[in-house]
């Protein structure tokens, strides 16, 4: 059974490519955050590396906030700008960037361990900025100005680096924000205009590059996302203003966000997280001092022929088959599980839901591919 989740655009007519492959939902920390960088989004939290207050903050699903932990120092526990955050089940690891270590904590915020010094032998650090876990539990430190990638076990201990600087491949001029994609790879954010690959051996693969403001191109790209569900890269193209998204291989597909301080504009954004279904992203808005969430527009399914979304008020099924015509079953439902609509056809149709009262539904969709569940944000 194959399921994509996705969230249908607003204000689309029937024949235009959607203007954004988001739909901008919320902010968060607005009034909290001060100079928020890297960000995690694990077990139905979201934590922020809250810089300039020299914290974490965590989040609820919905935006809510539950708790902070650190403050300004170099005790344990204390932080000198946090970078990054990434989560391992009830580990939370920070890089503790000008303290020069990385600093581990449980679920609750509470101290466990720190390491990590100053300097450019194994298990030190140069300004530790971006974190990922890979999938059997090691955590990954981008060491900036060490210009390398540093290895290391759940206990903190030195497995191994890799990376220095230059332009050949499988160099690097700077990092910041890297990402495990939970198949054995790690991507790396060079602010060069530069996107790097490696196994999580240290081997590298491949890179895609490109210094400008046209699409698949970048002004110091800052932070990374790998998102397992569907094999893509959203990167947070930092001075452009913009979130950008490449498939596995570094085509690019879409784009979103511009400059200001507007809902759905960026002032230089700085990570993005995603949720495991990549439905729902997460991007720090540096100088805004925020977090804004946004929900994933339309997503086509090529080898059904089959697109969905909603334009206005109605619910556009845009299917033009690929081979032989199938029958697509459609049913949507309310977010409890009500039965809003039911239908079966072999074209494409539309379907006038100015009836229903602003909510999520729920669109499923039965095809020879399998069943693929879309998730719709209902307006006024």
């Amino acid at each position: 059974m194959r399921i994509i989740a996705f969230v249908l655009p607003v204000l689309l007519s029937f024949f235009v490519k959607a203007q954004t492959p988001y739909v901008f939902l919320r902010e968060i920390g607005a009034g909290q955050l001060n100079a928020p960088r890297g960000l995690t989004y694990e077990n139905g939290k979201l934590y922020v590396a809250d810089g300039l207050n020299h914290r974490v903050r965590v989040y609820g699903a919905n935006g809510d906030s539950l708790f902070s932990f650190g403050g300004f120092g170099s005790a344990n526990g204390q932080f000198n700008t946090p970078e990054s955050v990434a989560v391992d089940g009830n580990a939370v690891y920070v890089s503790d960037g000008l303290n020069n270590r990385v600093q581990k904590f449980d679920a609750a915020g509470n101290f466990l361990f720190s390491f990590g010094a100053p300097g450019s032998g194994a298990g030190q650090f140069d300004h530790p900025v971006g974190l990922a876990v890979d999938e059997n539990g090691d955590l990954f430190v981008a060491d900036q100005y060490n210009v390398r990638l540093q290895k290391f076990d759940a206990a903190g201990n030195f497995i191994l680096q890799f990376g220095s600087w230059g332009h050949n491949p499988g160099e690097l001029i700077d990092l910041l924000g890297i990402a495990a994609d939970g198949s054995g790879h790690l991507w790396i954010a060079d602010p060069v205009g530069r996107i790097s690959k490696f196994t999580t051996g240290g081997d590298y693969v491949s890179r895609f590059e490109g210094v400008g403001s046209g699409d698949g191109e970048f002004n110091e790209p800052c932070g990374i996302c790998a998102v397992p569900a569907n094999g893509r890269l959203l990167i947070a193209d930092t001075y452009n203003d913009r979130v950008q998204e490449f498939d596995s291989t570094g085509v690019f597909l879409d784009k979103f966000g511009a400059s200001g301080n507007a809902a759905g504009m960026f002032r230089q954004p700085f990570a993005v997280a995603a949720s495991a279904d990549g439905d729902t992203v997460f991007v720090s808005d540096l100088d805004n001092d925020r977090v804004q969430v946004f929900l994933r527009n339309s997503l086509q399914i090529p080898e059904a022929g089959l697109r969905c979304y909603l334009s206005g008020q109605t619910l556009v099924v845009n299917y033009v088959p690929t081979g032989l015509p199938q029958k697509l079953a459609l049913r949507l439902y309310s977010a409890g599980g009500q039965l809003l609509l039911e239908q079966e056809t072999e074209s494409s149709k539309r379907f006038d839901l100015s009836h229903l009262a602003p909510q999520l539904c729920v669109l499923e969709v039965r095809h020879d591919g399998g069943r693929s569940v879309f998730k719709l944000l209902k307006r006024e």
